[in-house]
C-alpha cells in the first residue's frame, strides 16, 4: 500500500524535523504521519532544514542553524513520562495523539504565517450568525476550547462575538474554528436578526407613506380642491 497521499491543492503544507530521536522511534514516527496525511488538516513533509515544526527526545534540543533560519518553530517532545503539557507525546507513539499534535500545532503555525505575509486570517462578518448542522469529526475537537465552542453553537445562532465570551476563548481560536467548520460543511450561516428586524422596521415607516399617495381624495377634499382653484389663478378650460 502506498504511503503517501496526494494533497488537497487547499492544504496547507508545513515542514517537520526530528532531533535525538532513536533510529526506530523515528523510522516509526514518519510512517506514521505518512499514513496520516489524509488526516492531517495540512501536508507534513519531512524537511528539517526549513522544519516548521521539531519533534523531540526528551532531552534534545533544537539545532542552533535551525533557530536562525526559522525562528517561528513550534516543538513536540516525545517522553517515557506522562504530562499534563499538551506539546509532549507519550511513548509508545499512537496515531491518535500524533494526529492531534499535528492539527493543533498546524493551526497555530498557518495562523502564525499568515499574520506576517499579505495573506489576512479568515475574516468573519460581525452580523454574521452561527449554528452546527452537524456534529464535527473528531480531527476537528482536538482541544478543549473547540469542544466548548461546539457543544455552544449546538444551541440558538452566535456571533462570533457571542461565541468568544461564552467560551472565554480568544477571537483567534474562535475565527479558526468556524472556518475550518465551514470548511467541513458542519456549520450554518445566516444574518443578525438585528437586521432583520431593522430592514423590517424601515420597510414599515416607509410603507404608511406609499398608502398616502396613493390614498383617493374623498367627496369633501375634492369640493374643497374645486373652490380653492380660482384663489390660486386656476382658470378652467
Amino acid at each position: 500500500m502506498a504511503l503517501n497521499y496526494e494533497a488537497k491543492p487547499d492544504r496547507a503544507q508545513l515542514n517537520f524535523g526530528t532531533e535525538g530521536l532513536a533510529a526506530r522511534e523515528e523510522l516509526l514516527l514518519k510512517s506514521l504521519i505518512r499514513l496520516l496525511d489524509h488526516r492531517t488538516l495540512h501536508q507534513w513533509t519531512y524537511h528539517p532544514e526549513a522544519a516548521d515544526l521539531w519533534i523531540l527526545a526528551e532531552d534534545a534540543h533544537v539545532p542552533l542553524t535551525s533557530q536562525a533560519a526559522q525562528p517561528n518553530y513550534k516543538v513536540i517532545t516525545l517522553s517515557h513520562h506522562q504530562s499534563s503539557n499538551e506539546n509532549v507525546l507519550p511513548l509508545p507513539l499512537h496515531a491518535q495523539d500524533i494526529e492531534n499534535a499535528l492539527n493543533s500545532l498546524g493551526r497555530i503555525l498557518t495562523g502564525a504565517l499568515a499574520a506576517h505575509s499579505s495573506v489576512p486570517t479568515p475574516s468573519l462578518a460581525a452580523t454574521s450568525l452561527f449554528r452546527l448542522t452537524r456534529w464535527p469529526p473528531a480531527n476537528l475537537l482536538d482541544t478543549a476550547d473547540r469542544i466548548r465552542l461546539a457543544t455552544l453553537l449546538l444551541g440558538p445562532p452566535l456571533s462570533l462575538e457571542d461565541a468568544v465570551r461564552r467560551s472565554n476563548s480568544t477571537q483567534t481560536v474562535c475565527t479558526l474554528f468556524i472556518a475550518d467548520l465551514k470548511q467541513a460543511g458542519c456549520i450554518e450561516l445566516s444574518h443578525s436578526q438585528a437586521l432583520i428586524k431593522e430592514s423590517q422596521g424601515t420597510a414599515s415607516v416607509s410603507k404608511p407613506t406609499a398608502v398616502q399617495q396613493t390614498k383617493p381624495l374623498s367627496l369633501f377634499e375634492r369640493i374643497r380642491n374645486r373652490l380653492a382653484q380660482p384663489i390660486l389663478g386656476y382658470k378652467p378650460k
